[in-house]
């Protein structure tokens, strides 16, 4: 049995009638409305990459435990090295997927003007990858394949390509300049 408009609407006045269909056209327009708005809207940052290094410190890994068992654990604390930071937050605009953050650090002697450090020789920069997000693990790993090499530029910026695969499949690669940040 199919029914028209106007039995479905027979028991209703006019002014009834009158005020579902503004209901319905104002609630048609504030959803297109907002559909706009967020594809302009200035608060989506989209991705964000920061390159910066830091002096008089130091990388250090240890366990803790998590209640369940034995976890990685990493920090960064006083030291005698140039540790470095590489930030890629994804945040992904007008959709549901969700953002994450990947950090890379590594550390080296101070005393260095430039450097090449491949494969195997990277466990000198104790050089870590961490991603973290709604989805993602926040258990450092080491990386220990690939390369990352460097050159100072001034006293407060390096010029540094990276060019590693990390231990969860993904390959990080980029020449940028790191910037002091105390």
């Amino acid at each position: 049995m199919t029914r028209d408009a106007t039995e479905v609407c027979s028991g209703l006045s006019m002014q009834q009638i009158h005020t579902m269909r503004l209901l319905l056209l104002g609630i048609a327009l504030a959803l297109g409305t907002s559909g706009c708005s967020k594809k302009n809207s200035t608060d989506c940052k989209g991705n964000v990459y920061t390159y910066t290094f830091s002096a008089n410190r130091q990388i250090r890994d240890t366990t803790v435990s998590n209640g369940i068992g034995m976890v990685p654990s990493l920090y960064q604390t006083t030291g005698t090295q140039l540790v470095f930071n590489y930030k890629n937050s994804q945040n992904p605009c007008n959709t549901i997927a969700p953002g994450y953050t990947q950090l890379i650090y590594f550390m080296i002697d101070p005393s260095l003007s430039s450097f090449d450090y491949t494969d195997s020789s990277l466990q000198v920069t104790r050089c870590y990858v961490l991603v973290f997000g709604e989805v993602f693990r926040n258990t450092p790993a080491i990386i220990v394949k690939g390369e990352i090499k460097g050159n100072k530029v001034f006293a407060d910026r390096w010029n540094i390509t990276v060019n590693v695969q990390t231990p969860f499949g993904d390959t990080v690669s980029f020449n940028k300049i790191f910037v002091y940040a105390p």
